[in-house]
């Protein structure tokens, strides 16, 4: 399963120490540089977003900048824009996204969110 995440999901976890339920759940995530940055840029939660990701919790992607993440970028914030995007780009199973845009935007292109069912 793939599965992309923006900042929030993964940051409000770890500032609770929860992000073993991400593990639990999906195994990995991925996600792009830009919400790698957003994630490490600040002091609250960095040390366990970092062990998470040495632990095999996350993965970090580069994709290239595409004409929908440029799209996306004009209504949402530079971390979801690549997320969702790159969600679109590799068809992934699920993107975990917290702000209504951000989901109202994945939901228009077809990237389901984890309690959305298959059946």
């Amino acid at each position: 399963m793939t599965v992309v995440s923006n900042t929030s999901p993964l940051l409000n976890l770890a500032l609770i120490e929860r992000l073993h339920l991400i593990d639990a759940q999906f195994g990995e995530v991925a996600v792009p540089t830009a919400v790698w940055n957003e994630l490490t840029a600040g002091f609250d939660g960095r040390d366990r977003i970092e062990a998470f990701r040495d632990q095999g919790g996350i993965r970090v992607v580069s994709p290239e900048p595409t004409d929908l993440r440029i799209e996306f970028e004009r209504e949402l914030d530079r971390g979801e824009a690549a997320a969702i995007a790159y969600a679109v780009d590799v068809d992934a199973d699920r993107v975990l996204i917290d702000e209504r845009e951000g989901r109202a935007t994945a939901t228009r292109h077809d990237v389901r969110r984890p309690r959305e069912s298959t059946s």
